[in-house]
């Protein structure tokens, strides 16, 4: 344990870039999605405000057709439970990238799920609480404990019809990214519990999830391959620890800093009509989770330049990227049934 504010932050950098590092490696050496993936495991919510959870987004990693499976993946599908009662779950599978990534997670924090999603699996069964037999309440795969990150693995998924059972868990999975609340359906209402949950998606172009991700970024695995090999299993404890500590550093914004920020919104909607609160609030919970994963406790302009600087990376990967993202075969599993 990292037990002082000046030894937490003269380990910072080292730290962090071993977790990146250790990332990095199943997204085959992608810096950048590896620094993405890096904030998802340090957010947590801070405030709520109406339907809004301030403090996480969603994330969307999107690996290419062609190379599904990075260089680094793992070679074989890691088995988890999925479906409404998790002691009566069958196996399930989840693909060799999701398998990867969720073991260089789940090596990081302490609570890492990951579910497949695929067309027979959303049909099975709720993925809400809901009211069964006796009037008892089922467990389901999305009740999870606070700050718990969830891993979605859409890279699997194949063409079909989903049923009412499956569009209603697509809308849950929905809700929760959105708002970061679960709906507990007993019939004749819906009892809405927050959760925590962080929530990163993976898919093979367009998310089935994509109306309620906040960032898209496609892998690029042709990047400059990972120190991880030099990165050991008795490293992690002082990583697990750094990511701990950063994540709930108490953050602040001063009056100065909230002055410039709004200048520079201001100043950006001059320059694209096109931007909104929305967009900047991303900033600023990006900009925020940045400065934390550096041990800093306040906004400075280096960071917010830094952010911007990350967004305009992902946003022209993203827009070189986009005539690959055919959203066809996710509208086909969706249109009979879900609208």
């Amino acid at each position: 344990m990292l037990r002082r504010m000046d030894e937490l932050q003269g380990r910072a950098q080292q730290l962090r870039e071993q977790a990146i590092d250790v990332l990095a490696a199943p997204l085959g050496g992608d810096m950048l999605a590896a620094e993405y993936l890096l904030l998802q495991l340090i957010s947590r919510i801070h405030y709520r405000v109406s339907s809004q959870a301030l403090g996480v987004l969603s994330l969307n990693l999107i690996a290419p057709a062609n190379d599904a499976t990075p260089p680094n993946a793992a070679k074989g599908p890691d088995s988890v439970d999925a479906g409404a009662a998790p002691e009566a779950a069958s196996k399930v599978h989840l693909s060799p990238l999701g398998a990867a990534v969720k073991a260089a997670v789940a090596s990081l924090v302490p609570a890492c799920v990951a579910l497949p999603l695929t067309v027979p699996m959303l049909n099975k069964s709720p993925l809400q609480p809901h009211k069964g037999s006796n009037d008892h309440v089922v467990k389901s795969a999305l009740q999870l404990a606070p700050h718990t990150q969830l891993l979605l693995d859409e890279s699997e998924i194949q063409q079909g019809q989903l049923t009412d059972v499956g569009c209603r868990n697509v809308a849950a999975l929905g809700t929760l990214m959105a708002s970061q609340v679960l709906d507990n359906d007993f019939d004749a209402y819906s009892l809405p519990m927050p959760v925590d949950a962080p929530v990163t998606v993976l898919s093979v172009g367009a998310s089935l999830l994509k109306p309620s991700v906040d960032l898209e970024l496609p892998i690029n695995t042709a990047g400059v391959s990972p120190q991880s090999a030099g990165v050991g299993k008795d490293s992690l404890p002082a990583i697990r620890a750094y990511l701990h500590q950063v994540q709930h550093l108490e953050f602040q914004l001063d009056k100065d800093s909230s002055a410039w920020l709004s200048q520079d919104f201001v100043d950006a909607r001059r320059q694209d009509q096109s931007v909104t609160g929305s967009d900047f609030h991303k900033q600023l919970t990006l900009a925020r989770l940045l400065s934390v994963s550096w041990a800093e406790t306040q906004m400075t302009k280096v960071r917010w330049h830094q952010m911007k600087a990350m967004e305009h990376a992902r946003l022209s990967r993203l827009k070189a990227a986009r005539p690959d993202h055919s959203v066809g075969s996710v509208n086909k599993i969706v249109s009979a049934k879900c609208g």
